[in-house]
């Protein structure tokens, strides 16, 4: 970021295009005459970087091909910009992630993309740098398992399955069974240690009546047990 400031440096270097990887307010005179892109994102793990790769590898590669040259920024110049150049080497020179972020940390060190961001490197080399990104079934796939974890910690089942060979990392997410409608599993079961047997069982259909039916079962399945447990003591003894 504080690289643009630098006007005669940028100057010598010949950067005729700029490419900014961040979500914050741009004085847009430092971006006066060149050719400025911007991509809003974060730089957190599930920000999706993956779906920008296309446009920012055209983006660079005609800069180059009219004979500019391109300074990609973010905040700190560590994660975000540093994914977008990966990108840009792995798809023009056919290389894998691990190689491309190598050959930048040549040129600086402290370069470090997050865990989120090392992965989407890793699935758009398993795509073989295809342009059409979206329409691939392996980010398709990896987009929807993003939606579940989402859709799993806001308490919620998402909309549509895309992939049954998904389901059973799905089912680890939201703890659903394969072959289980995520928004039908209202039930929260809980079994005696010792016998297997229900001890609880909570529908969530209706909070009112849920209260009321889970005090009456829980009750007798409670009473049943301890009879149950005490005629196991009798016996042993």
């Amino acid at each position: 970021m504080f690289a643009l400031r630098g006007r005669e440096a940028l100057k010598a270097a010949g950067i005729t295009h700029v490419v900014s990887v961040l979500r914050l307010p741009l004085d847009k005179t430092l971006f006066e005459g060149y050719e400025h892109k911007v991509i809003e994102v974060d730089d957190v793990e599930d920000e999706n970087l993956l779906e920008h790769f296309t446009a920012s590898n055209e983006f660079i590669s005609g800069a180059l091909q009219a004979g500019g040259a391109v300074l990609i920024h973010c905040a700190m110049g560590k994660s975000r910009s540093a994914t977008i150049l990966a990108a840009y080497l792995m798809a023009s020179r056919h290389i894998p992630p691990n190689l491309a972020i190598g050959l930048i940390k040549r040129a600086r060190p402290i370069v470090e993309p997050n865990s989120g961001f090392t992965k989407q490197l890793e699935l758009y080399h398993e795509m073989g740098y295809i342009a059409a990104v979206e329409d691939h079934p392996i980010y398709q796939r990896w987009r929807y398992l993003q939606d579940v974890e989402m859709s799993n910690a806001a308490g919620r089942a998402p909309e549509r399955v895309h992939f049954r060979d998904a389901e059973a990392e799905i089912g680890k997410i939201t703890q659903v069974k394969e072959g289980e409608i995520p928004a039908e599993k209202t039930e929260i079961e809980l079994r005696c240690k010792k016998c297997s047997d229900f001890c609880f069982i909570n529908t969530s259909s209706s909070e009112a009546n849920s209260t009321a039916h889970t005090t009456r079962t829980a009750a007798a399945m409670f009473s049943s047990l301890r009879r149950t447990t005490l005629m196991d003591e009798t016996r042993t003894l």
